[in-house]
């Protein structure tokens, strides 16, 4: 049984892309060597097989993070649900995709664990056009069917309702506004270190100010692989843990 801290992330390409800032924001919560288990990446889906280009990942919920992490029962645990909104652009409806995020809530509560729930950016998103969200659609979800702007803004509204509802055992974060740019979904180069700093906040008092990683692991970070993934419609398996930090901590991707 793991006698380390754990950290467990949840999301899709925000986490992916702020991905050295999300665990050093995190790390910096915890005494010591960690364990860290994501299920993240591009185009994620909580509830659903998702692809981004020629590589497709298994559902959240299907991913073999919640086996990894029986082995972890009795521990510390922090947690970050993020990156919710991808599966209305798939076609899932609020109450389908709320469903599943209580899911892995109730998975999360089962293990003890001091959980923070992201928000859909709601504020940005109010402020899309009808134009802005053809270009959203086409730019960042071009192989799935496009979804009628009045309905799927509605279906957002009512998520983002159901999600402060489900977080309420835990945090709930509200992306602020000046997280976004042009893009109304990723959050903003510059801002990365600062929202995810915010995001983990409500998870405990930084213990370790200054646990950063190295130039080398931020590189390793990069070229992370999921556990099960299909490349051009062939099946691959990675092992895991695929990163051991210098202070001995684990990374594993699911």
């Amino acid at each position: 049984m793991s006698s380390r801290s754990v950290i467990v992330l949840l999301g899709a390409s925000n986490v992916e892309l702020a991905l050295p800032h999300v665990v050093e924001a995190l790390a910096r919560r915890v005494d010591g060597p960690f364990e860290l288990f994501a299920a993240i990446g591009h185009g994620r889906s909580y509830g659903t097989s998702s692809r981004y280009l020629a590589r497709e990942l298994p559902s959240i919920e299907a991913s073999g993070l919640w086996r990894a992490l029986e082995g972890t029962r009795g521990t510390q645990h922090l947690a970050v649900v993020a990156d919710v909104g991808n599966d209305l652009m798939y076609g899932a409806s609020a109450p389908t995709i709320a469903g599943w995020i209580a899911g892995c809530l109730a998975r999360l509560d089962a293990l003890g664990a001091r959980r923070v729930v992201v928000g859909l950016p709601r504020r940005r998103l109010e402020r899309v056009t009808p134009l802005g969200f053809a270009l959203l659609s086409t730019l960042v979800f071009p192989f799935h069917r496009r979804r009628e702007f009045a309905a799927t803004r509605a279906e957002a509204r009512a998520l983002d309702d159901r999600l402060r509802v489900l977080a309420r055992e835990g945090a709930f974060v509200e992306p602020p506004l000046d997280w976004f740019g042009l893009d109304p979904i990723h959050v903003r180069r510059s801002m990365r270190a600062r929202a995810f700093s915010a995001i983990a906040e409500p998870l405990g008092p930084e213990l370790r100010p200054r646990w950063e990683l190295s130039v080398a692991e931020r590189r390793a970070l990069a070229g992370f692989h999921a556990e099960r993934r299909a490349l051009f419609g062939r099946p691959r398996v990675h092992a895991q843990p695929q990163l051991i930090l210098r202070d001995g901590s684990s990374l594993s991707f699911y």
